[in-house]
């Protein structure tokens, strides 16, 4: 079969285990089976003896190699190969011993079955090998009838298929613990149940344009909650065909029917506690078995609950959220000001975070934060808040110390979102020449949150009526915040703040006083 190029089979190669085995087996394909011996007329009468044999109902591959050489150039190109039946004595003395060797430890394939098949005993003692060598069984060639070689070969394949259905299994489960807690990295049911179809369709070692998934509602099965489409196509009465499919599917999944499978589909029911039910319907090029449908019906009952709690999280993220908004608004209403104060400055400064490249979770957090600048005013006295004239000395020393008041209040809870209001609720009357206050910080000093924040309250402010001044016309406002770039504010987030002006602009129509 012509010399090997010997480089070609010494560097490194992936991993052959048997999770890689079981990403990319289907179950009805044949087995492979290597035979590794420099006579030919063994290959020839073994594909003779075993040319009828099956196992499980799936045909034999036979592959062949004359030498150790030639067999690593074969399974580098057929990892996914069952069981090798390899003689020792071929161009070396222990060409099949060096070969298997190569295989456990660099091919790293602790998957495949290897048998010793050896004419010459005296070079390879049978207890030596197999305690030195990862081999799964020694056959000298005189005992191997054709009886005997049928029953190795069923012994050997039955070793590889329950190990390739444990490593299914194995990463089966793994894809559901990680998917158990992984509802925490999503901000909405419907990201949640798109990543949820997604790791379902990976679950049967599908690739894309061979599977998709697909989660519909129940009661409304036209519904569609979540779906990851692949590239395939299906057409004329085949399309017909696998709509019914579907369909049935679905109907069996929604009655209770446990995984429910009509080729090329198969569904199963996903059962949360809050809200109606959905089924979980996933379409495959390959059969599935009975380690597809455990893994599935305990997949779908894991998605299930990351549901809930997801549910129950965002719900009290909701509540969370409301009582700061009402809070926001009830220190605005001790100083005549409208509640939708809080909601504008905390829109804007989400925009401008947005802006400066932070992340969409930090900008929410930000912006929630900043509806809380003002907090400390529950406790300044209602004269003072109330004044409609220019503060005296006193009443505006007092007045300013709603910053340490708020910052004290808030830093009573040490989380990462009462530490950002906090912080903001401190230093969002600090100005970028240190002209501010309570700390008289200046320029970078100031953290970065405030300084938005500063911005947000002042523009704010100017633009609506308060009880010491009228409201300024939106231009007038907009050309003050810029004529106070490195004077009161940050000049980079003055620049942000102009990009944003027809932004601005709308959320003072989308909240008005």
């Amino acid at each position: 079969m012509g010399e090997v190029d010997e480089r070609s089979t010494t560097q490194s190669h992936p991993r052959a285990d048997a999770a890689h085995v079981a990403e990319t087996e289907c179950p009805n394909d044949p087995l492979k089976v290597l035979i590794v011996d420099d006579d030919e007329s063994v290959h020839r009468v073994t594909r003779l003896v075993l040319r009828d044999f099956r196992f499980r109902g799936r045909e034999i591959d036979f592959l062949g190699a004359l030498s150790g050489l030639e067999a690593r150039r074969v399974l580098v190109a057929h990892p996914d190969t069952a069981v090798a039946l390899i003689d020792v004595v071929m161009e070396t003395d222990s060409s099949g011993l060096e070969l298997i060797r190569w295989i456990r430890e660099e091919l790293r394939n602790d998957t495949m079955r290897i048998v010793i098949r050896t004419g010459q005993p005296g070079c390879a003692p049978e207890r030596q090998v197999i305690e030195q060598y990862q081999i799964n069984d020694y056959k000298e060639k005189t005992e191997l009838t054709s009886t005997r070689l049928a029953t190795t070969l069923t012994v050997a394949l039955r070793g590889y298929c329950d190990l390739v259905t444990i490593s299914r299994g194995r990463a089966g489960l793994e894809q559901i613990v990680a998917t158990a807690t992984s509802f925490w990295d999503h901000r909405s049911i419907d990201d949640y149940l798109t990543h949820a179809t997604e790791c379902a369709a990976g679950l049967l070692g599908a690739t894309s344009g061979e599977s998709d998934a697909t989660i519909v509602g129940c009661a409304e099965p036209g519904i569609i909650r979540a779906t990851t489409e692949s590239g395939g196509q299906v057409m004329g009465a085949q399309k017909s065909r696998a709509q019914s499919a579907r369909a049935a599917v679905i109907e069996s999944a929604c009655n209770g029917g446990g995984t429910v499978y009509h080729p090329p589909y198969v569904g199963t029911l996903l059962e949360a506690r809050r809200g109606s039910p959905s089924a979980m319907v996933l379409r495959t090029a390959r059969p599935i078995d009975d380690v597809d449908r455990f893994i599935l019906s305990a997949y779908s009952s894991t998605v299930a609950l990351g549901l809930d709690g997801l549910t129950v999280a965002l719900e009290l993220e909701r509540s969370q959220r409301e009582m700061i908004y009402l809070l926001g608004e009830l220190v605005e209403k001790r100083s005549k000001e409208t509640g939708h104060h809080v909601k504008r400055v905390g829109e804007i400064v989400r925009r401008i975070a947005e802006l400066s490249g932070q992340s969409p979770e930090t900008a929410d957090r930000w912006h929630l934060a900043a509806t809380l600048h003002d907090v400390g005013k529950m406790g300044i006295p209602d004269a003072i808040l109330e004044n409609p004239g220019k503060l005296l000395p006193a009443e505006f020393r007092q007045m300013q110390e709603h910053t340490v008041i708020g910052s004290r209040l808030l830093q009573r809870d040490h989380g990462d979102f009462m530490t950002i209001a906090s912080t903001i609720a401190r230093s969002h009357h600090e100005r970028w020449d240190g002209s501010g206050y309570p700390d008289a910080l200046a320029g970078e000093s100031i953290p970065q949150v405030a300084q938005m924040t500063a911005i947000a309250d002042v523009f704010d402010a100017l633009t609506h009526e308060r009880v010491y001044k009228e409201a300024w016309e939106f231009d007038r406002a907009f050309s003050y915040v810029v004529d106070r770039s490195e004077r009161d504010f940050h000049p980079d987030i003055v620049q942000l703040f102009v990009r944003l002006e027809a932004d601005v602009a709308e959320l003072l129509e989308q909240f008005p006083d």
